[in-house]
């Protein structure tokens, strides 16, 4: 068997196959390569790994966070899609290996985030579904990044300079040029200009990264141009107008909508809506992650009581626990067809359990068989709950 048989995939029903797939054992083929170069590949890569690991841990290592407590549990779309091939297959999975499975694509796990604090609640915007700190995020997210499905400007005044300029500013981003700050309405221009580009940078910090422009010819073209001011209105409620976008901000600050907002202790996101939550959150839950040894474990028992909850069955073999979909069923108290019981006493007469579906196969007891009716015999017997299979080819009598 190779290496991807023994896995779920959860992209495709192929990792639920029943019976092994010797076609697909690979073939070794090509020169070897000298001892003494083979040893100095690993121990390079050895080095290299070290390195990575190194830096990796550095950069990576978690430290608690004194506002959250993070939990990692399975997308329920996944447990879905694995409790529908284990319902359809008949085969036993262990509660290890389908976690094993989880962890492998960050994207099949979730993340829920609770507020320690008491008084803390998370901010969610009801339309876009994105977290918030603070009620000032919330709202600065609506004004900046989603400021014209809420809110309408329109031109109330235009001025013109009545005077030259020793020099203008100029947005790195978008080129606009502004005015030196001593003119008399700079901050409502360059507020509506972060409105209407959606540039959602604080107001002292933008300013700050202007560019200078000492060119004639740049500021000639700036004051044959007429500075306009606006008026705003929340259009939701068209009966208030706004003569500033700071009066406006002001404001949704005081009455903070309902309608557009909702508070919550304590919320659950799947990794890939990650970018939903606070910035520093994110890169806390992105560190947890990366120590699987904090979470592990929290997977596990979750998976766990995943499965019983659905009325799936668990059980123990080896010291390890298994999840299936049929009752264990004593094939002493029920009668099978001739090919069922023959192909159990050869199960039986096998010291050596779980055994392997190829080496029953071989046996002389039942080679009276085709493989193709001893595999679909076999089948039979798995879903009926005679047989547990495993997923790596192995069997025992359940």
């Amino acid at each position: 068997m190779s290496k991807s048989d023994n896995k779920i995939d959860l992209a495709s029903l192929e990792g639920f196959s029943l019976g092994p797939k010797w076609e697909d054992q690979p073939v070794q083929e090509g020169k070897k390569k000298s001892l003494g170069f083979e040893q100095k590949q690993k121990r390079e890569t050895k080095n290299r790994r070290f390195k990575k690991d190194r830096f990796q841990k550095r950069d990576h290592k978690y430290t608690e966070n004194q506002q959250i407590t993070i939990s990692i549990k399975p997308r329920i779309e996944i447990i879905n899609i694995i409790k529908e091939k284990i319902r359809t297959a008949g085969i036993s999975y262990s509660i290890r290996e389908i976690c094993n499975t989880l962890c492998e694509k960050k994207d099949r796990l979730c993340i829920q985030v609770e507020l320690k604090a008491e008084t803390d609640l998370l901010i969610i915007n009801k339309s876009t579904g994105k977290y918030f700190i603070s009620q000032k995020e919330a709202v600065d997210d609506i004004i900046y990044n989603h400021g014209k499905e809420y809110i309408s400007s329109k031109v109330v005044s235009e001025c013109e300079f009545k005077k030259g300029l020793n020099y203008a500013l100029q947005c790195k981003t978008t080129k606009k040029v502004f005015p030196p700050p001593s003119f008399h309405c700079f901050e409502d221009i360059v507020r509506n200009h972060l409105f209407e580009h959606a540039i959602n940078k604080e107001y002292n910090s933008y300013v700050k990264g202007l560019l200078r422009v000492d060119d004639q010819e740049v500021i000639d073209d700036l004051l044959k141009m007429k500075m306009q001011t606006f008026e705003y209105q929340i259009i939701a409620n068209k009966d208030k107008k706004y003569g500033s976008f700071e009066s406006l901000r002001s404001d949704m600050l005081k009455h903070f909508n309902k309608d557009l907002f909702t508070t919550r202790k304590k919320v659950t996101v799947n990794y890939s809506d990650l970018n939903t939550l606070p910035a520093k959150f994110q890169k806390d839950i992105d560190r947890y992650l990366f120590d699987k040894k904090l979470w592990t474990k929290e997977l596990y028992i979750n998976c766990l009581v995943l499965f019983k909850k659905s009325k799936y069955i668990i059980y123990k073999k080896n010291n390890t626990t298994f999840v299936c979909n049929s009752v264990a069923r004593n094939c002493d108290s029920t009668i099978l067809n001739k090919k069922s019981e023959q192909i159990i006493k050869t199960i039986l007469s096998i010291d050596n359990s779980p055994v392997s579906i190829k080496e029953l196969i071989s046996k002389n007891e039942i080679s009276s068989f085709s493989t193709t009716v001893i595999l679909k015999e076999l089948k039979w017997l798995v879903k009926e709950g005679y047989i547990r299979e495993f997923s790596n080819s192995t069997i025992c009598l359940a």
